[in-house]
């Protein structure tokens, strides 16, 4: 039983690592620039809770259907042949928001200072940080697989812990003053907005999961191997609860310590505010303390971003190749069956998303509102598919 409890908690902790893409990683810092702590936990609890949710349900579903420890990997062989496709874009744009928010929100702000910041070696160095970035989950991904993913996100978990305790340690936790209220009045997001912002969120984040390939696979794996998934999603909950949290502190810290001529935030396209970055720019720019606080943050990024990408590729590795072996399609004969199954151009097409959405000056909430509109009521319909009868 104790083993169980050890293989819940070492699944919970992937499952965190896997959630924290883009949208998790830099809008907890947005969301707390405009509306501080209420901002925050208006973001993190449904977020947090629309995982544990997943995993409560799906191990019902499990529970439900015929088939022992493959009853929810055949339950999905079913459920899964009308959204097909929708999963397979969702992963895409999940993957492009990641690679796309890391680039602009942490490579940027820290090569600006370089005087890389006009011209073509700006762009090829922007180019090459995404063929870095997606060669490394293709790698991670490749190596481990879903079989062995939990135990290298348990070696990622454990160095997280290190840079979030140093962080921690070297910041004060006490002293984030006037960043308890977050920049919103200032920066134009009044009280009206937040009430504007938190249906959308709130709705959204509860049921986004079920859309999400990296999901699936880590619950029928869990399942197979005989784990609480319910246990798994609560664990992995708890642990993406408490590192938004972080994020988000860390934001208000900032905030809250960085003084008068601090800039955190610039204006995008459309007028408003943004300062995702505004961590980065201070760790980067403005920082008087601990020379490897810095150096912490930023890894602490970084390991984010690779266990989304290494997720996603063993995920769509999974899917296309499951889909592949059944397609009778003719168009599919003709091109070698490994080329098409490979999650490899997938990846190529994330890294021209990812490099349109930087020259074109995008930012974030560009790719959530397509999340936030398409894929929510494609969500809305796959739990109803596995609740309702004759769905």
């Amino acid at each position: 039983m104790n083993l169980r409890w050890l293989n819940a908690l070492l699944w919970g902790n992937s499952v965190a690592l896997a959630w924290m893409w883009g949208l998790g990683l830099f809008f907890s810092v947005q969301i707390s620039f405009m509306f501080g702590m209420p901002g925050l936990l208006m973001f993190a609890v449904p977020n947090a809770l629309g995982l544990m949710l997943f995993g409560v349900l799906t191990e019902v579903v499990a529970k439900r259907h015929p088939g022992g420890q493959e009853s929810l990997a055949l339950f999905f062989d079913k459920f899964a042949q009308p959204f097909r496709l929708i999963f397979y874009i969702y992963q895409i744009v999940a993957l492009s928001l990641t690679v796309f928010a890391l680039v602009k929100y942490m490579f940027v702000p820290l090569f600006m200072p370089l005087e890389l910041g006009n011209g073509a070696m700006m762009a090829l160095s922007m180019v090459m940080v995404v063929f870095v970035l997606l060669a490394a989950g293709c790698l991670f991904g490749e190596e481990f697989g879903i079989g062995k993913i939990k135990a290298g996100h348990a070696l990622m978990g454990l160095l997280l812990v290190v840079c979030v305790g140093w962080i921690i340690f070297n910041m004060q936790p006490g002293g984030v003053g006037s960043g308890y209220a977050g920049m919103g009045e200032k920066a134009g997001y009044s009280q009206t907005r937040f009430w504007g912002y938190s249906v959308p969120l709130v709705v959204g984040l509860l049921v986004g999961p079920w859309l999400d390939l990296q999901h699936w696979q880590r619950a029928i794996q869990i399942h197979r191997e005989k784990t609480s998934v319910r246990l798994s999603y609560i664990f992995g909950g708890v642990i993406f609860f408490l590192l938004l949290l972080f994020h988000g502190w860390l934001a208000m810290w900032v905030m809250g310590n960085a003084g008068e001529g601090f800039t955190p935030a610039h204006t995008g396209l459309d007028g408003l505010s943004y300062a995702h970055d505004l961590v980065v720019q201070y760790f980067s720019r403005g920082f008087q303390g601990n020379s490897w606080v810095p150096v912490a943050y930023f890894a602490f990024l970084c390991i984010c971003v690779l266990t989304t990408l290494d997720s996603g590729y063993v995920a769509l590795k999974w899917f296309l190749g499951k889909n592949v072996e059944k397609s009778e399609n003719m168009l599919l004969s003709i091109i070698p069956k490994q080329m098409v199954a490979s999650p490899i151009p997938t990846f190529m097409l994330v890294g021209l998303i990812t490099a349109v959405g930087y020259f074109a000056k995008l930012e974030l909430e560009y790719f959530m509102v397509f999340y936030a509109s398409f894929f929510v009521g494609y969500a809305a319909l796959a739990i109803a598919r596995c609740f309702v009868p004759n769905s």
